[in-house]
């Protein structure tokens, strides 16, 4: 007879709280969205000629997938199975279907979540920037980032308070990450790909992969956008992607995706509402390695070294 009482009530206390991490969950994004409604927007003055961005030529998605795993592979997700698979992430023949099945099967392991709420008629293209298009070039706001987003995520603006950040003498390891990566842009040491989406042309443009290196190079009086490899993502409906316009229908659409896929919930944005804490620059792991399109940065005792590898011409 207990137990006709008890399992009633167990599943009212589950029911509760499936209840009230739906409403803090709500609640979060609802907040979330408040937020990047106000630092998603260019400021006035700062938007340039559509002569600014120039298309160089069609990108197929499998390259484009093939640079964005490239630029991710350093990450710990991919430690089972970087060294089986590291010859077709950094050395890839696009015209290898298998080989490009596998680079979307671990793109997805890590960033699936994103690349779903990319419009499907999303059109990619390699493009060449000029500085003057940086300032409708949009920092998407996650994590760390938020800290520096008082008064918006426009680049120049954004690397403007990374700059005051620097000049402060406080051990911060996301501003000495910024540091370090600035100073091998100076040498001409880091490049690879970057990846952003937009509208059209004479669009904001935003940055789903190269936060940390655009916001380095928006740091130096001449930003070397030489050493940049620009792919952008047109879609006429991009304003439906949460990425690019976070209003609370979207944002919700992407919650509701997450959801249903609970596995990609710890890469999720949703994950990431608060900045984290980070050690002081000080207490840096001894020695990290990070692949970058082709080009691995090792820093060891803070100093940092580069090694090209090398690309297949046929890719």
């Amino acid at each position: 007879m207990g137990t006709l009482h008890i399992l009633p009530l167990e599943l009212l206390l589950h029911a509760g709280k499936f209840f009230v991490l739906l409403v803090s969950s709500a609640l979060a994004m609802l907040a979330l969205g408040l937020r990047l409604r106000q630092t998603m927007v260019v400021p006035a003055g700062l938007t340039t000629p559509l002569s600014d961005l120039l298309k160089m030529r069609r990108v197929p998605h499998n390259e484009v997938i093939s640079e964005f795993l490239k630029n991710e592979f350093y990450h710990s997700d991919f430690d089972e199975v970087r060294k089986e698979y590291s010859s077709i992430v950094l050395n890839p023949h696009l015209q290898d279907d298998r080989e490009n099945m596998r680079r979307r099967q671990l793109l997805f392991r890590k960033r699936g979540g994103l690349w779903r709420e990319l419009p499907s008629d999303t059109a990619w293209w390699e493009v060449s920037l000029s500085p003057r298009a940086l300032g409708r070039v949009r920092v998407f706001p996650r994590a760390d980032w938020r800290r520096y987003s008082q008064r918006g995520f426009s680049l120049p603006q954004f690397a403007g308070r990374i700059a005051n950040g620097l000049a402060q003498p406080v051990a911060d390891s996301f501003l000495s990450e910024l540091s370090m990566l600035q100073r091998q842009l100076a040498k001409g040491n880091v490049g690879g790909s970057v990846l952003l989406i937009g509208i059209d042309e004479d669009k904001p443009l935003t940055i789903i992969e190269g936060n940390h290196r655009m916001v380095a190079a928006a740091l130096m009086p001449s930003p070397p956008l030489q050493t940049f490899r620009f792919y952008c993502g047109f879609s006429p409906r991009m304003s439906h992607c949460c990425w690019y316009q976070s209003s609370m229908t979207n944002l919700l659409h992407y919650g509701g995706n997450v959801l249903r896929d609970l596995s990609q919930f710890r890469h999720s944005d949703l994950a990431r509402i608060f900045p984290r804490r980070r050690p002081a620059a000080g207490t840096m792991a001894a020695e990290a390695t990070l692949q970058i399109s082709g080009t691995s940065l090792q820093v060891r005792e803070g100093e940092l070294t580069m090694k090209q590898e090398p690309r297949d011409p046929a890719a």
